[in-house]
This record gives C-alpha cells, structure tokens and sequence, in this order.
C-alpha cells in the first residue's frame, strides 16, 4: 500500500464503496489518466506482458518521418504496422464477440492509447470512439485523421468480430479539431464473393526481353502481342499463347529501391496477374484477410491500375491485382 501511495503522489486511496459508484468508463479512464501522470512525473511505470513502453512522441516522429519519404503511402505502412499488433492481441481472446471487443478496448486504455469507448457493434458495424489520442494530440493540428496505428488495430478486431472483410475509416480526429476520433468499421458482406475475375496473364523475368521473344518466336511459333515501358523500371511484352497471356519482364531500373525486395529481380515464373472489378476495394479485403500490399502501389500498368501484394508465404509466388481499363 505504501508503494501504491508513493508511486500515485501519496493520496490516499479511495473506499471499496466509492469505487463501485464510479462508472467503470470512468474508472478506466482515470486510471490511465493516473498512469500517463506518473509517466510524466518520472515513476517507474511496468507495462503489461507482452508490450514495451514508447513515448508518443517517438511514435509520431516516426511517422512524420514515414510520411515525409512515402506521401499519402505512409498511412497504410503505419496501419498495417497496427493491424499486426492487432492481429496478435486478438488472437489470444478466444471470446464471445462482445467480450472480445471489449477485452481489447480495455488494453488499449491500459497501454496509454486513450480513452476507447464502444459506439455501436452489430453484425456488420464496428464503431469505436477515442478519446484523448496520444498520436492525434502530440502530432498537432493536421488536415487529415493521423492515428492509422489505432486504425490498423481496430480494422484486425473487426475482422475477427464482424467476420468479412472490413473497410475501416477514421471519420473524426482530435487532430482535425473533433472532440473524440472516431473510428466507423463495416462488414462489406460482397466481398465474401469471390475477388478474382480471372487470370490475366502470367509473369516471367527475363535478362533480355529481345532474345527472349525472338527464342520463344523460333521455338513456338508464337506472336508478339503488345509492348509496355514503365517509367519504374521495366519493360514487358506479352504473348497470346492459345488464350494464355504471358508477360516477359526485363528489369531496366532499381526496382528494390523503389519497391522493397519482394519485386526484387529474379529470373524465371515471378508472379501471377488476376482481374478485379474494385482494385480499392480488393485490396480492402484482402488487407482484411492479413494479406500486405507491397509499398508504393497502386499505380498505372500496361492495362490498367495495379497493385502487388507480398509473396504467398509457402510458395513464394508474388500475385498481381488488376482493375483493367478495358475487357479483361
């Protein structure tokens, strides 16, 4: 007890009888109020098992950094960094529903992230408001919502509770000016329907694209159909093979630089193109299946928008997602 006092100021603790009339939001909320306070005044303060303790500030500094060398790509770098940590905290709750969004609301009040309240859960509606946002208040005035860290946790909640793919928005932030940031998750029961609208072609590298058309011409008797470069890096023609599209890629620029080493060059089969109707949407479900899309996408291909998202852990087959601008 004495430890208890000093470690809070040496106020005295209140009764048994007057914690039970305070509201338990309340009560959460002051004690992570207390928490924070005692992390300023220097006290020694032990997060739970499992996490570490990082200033705020040190976060936010990191992702003004992310977002001055990434633009508008950094938002979904920080929220796939929360949707792991979300991943992993929801997965120990092997709870009813309710209680499962519950237990994590309450973490995230105890690990300092502020005051979570729960709005509205329903079958297909996650709504969960925040209060006194440790990234929105030391990020500062912003023109656009900031805390994707918190967005990313809540979208692997979601996930788990609404059980379909989820798009999550931030519609209201502290940092914007609103009184709470409010995050508003809902089920896109659609999307349970399947993403792929059929193969559009397969992708193979190769170290010179011109020998390898004249090799694949003299041996199979094939044609050439159209040609493509990117101001990426590459170069690609592709092959009509008895219905198969086949895309040969040769590296001209430092792809890695730009894109991590998943686009890294290796020669051979690389990476699988499916047809989409949505690519925005697509990649909503498929991030909400715990599937990374590769950094800096998406952007404009030979036939339309595309994106690549991270090998297939047990064959490494990299998969290319396409909303084409004509007929697939």
């Amino acid at each position: 007890m004495a430890a208890a006092l000093q470690r809070f100021g040496g106020a005295r603790p209140p009764s048994p009888e007057r914690v039970r009339a305070v509201p338990r939001r309340a009560r959460d909320a002051r004690s992570a109020r207390a928490r924070r306070v005692a992390g300023r005044a220097g006290a020694r303060v032990t997060p739970p098992p499992g996490y570490v303790l990082i200033r705020p500030e040190t976060l936010v500094a990191l992702q003004k950094a992310v977002e001055a060398a990434l633009g508008a790509r950094a938002a979904d770098c920080l929220v796939a960094g929360g949707l792991a940590g979300g991943a992993k905290a929801t997965a120990s709750l092997d709870l009813p529903k309710d209680e499962r969004v519950r237990r994590l609301l309450e973490a995230g009040r105890e690990i300092g992230w502020g005051d979570f309240a729960l709005e509205r859960l329903t079958p297909t509606e996650l709504i969960v408001s925040v209060g006194d946002s440790p990234f929105a208040r030391v990020y500062g005035r912003a023109g656009a919502p900031v805390c994707h860290l918190t967005r990313g946790v809540l979208q692997a909640l979601a996930s788990t509770v609404l059980e379909a793919p989820v798009a999550v928005e931030e519609t209201a932030c502290a940092a914007v000016g609103a009184e709470r940031c409010r995050f508003e998750t809902r089920a896109d029961r659609r999307a349970d329907a399947a993403l792929l609208r059929g193969v559009l072609h397969i992708g193979i590298v190769v170290d010179d694209l011109e020998q390898s058309l004249r090799e694949w011409q003299r041996v199979f008797g094939v044609s050439v159909g159209d040609r493509w470069q990117s101001d990426v890096g590459v170069k690609v023609a592709f092959l009509d093979v008895a219905g198969t599209r086949l895309e040969l890629v040769e590296y001209t620029g430092p792809i890695v630089e730009r894109f991590g080493p998943v686009l890294a060059r290796r020669e051979g089969v690389h990476h699988v193109c499916f047809a989409v109707d949505d690519l925005d949407a697509a990649l909503g479900a498929v991030r909400a299946r715990g599937l990374r899309v590769v950094p800096g996408f998406p952007l404009e291909g030979a036939h339309g928008r595309i994106a690549f998202l991270e090998p297939e852990p047990t064959t490494g087959l990299v998969t290319e997602l396409c909303q084409p601008r004509g007929p697939a």
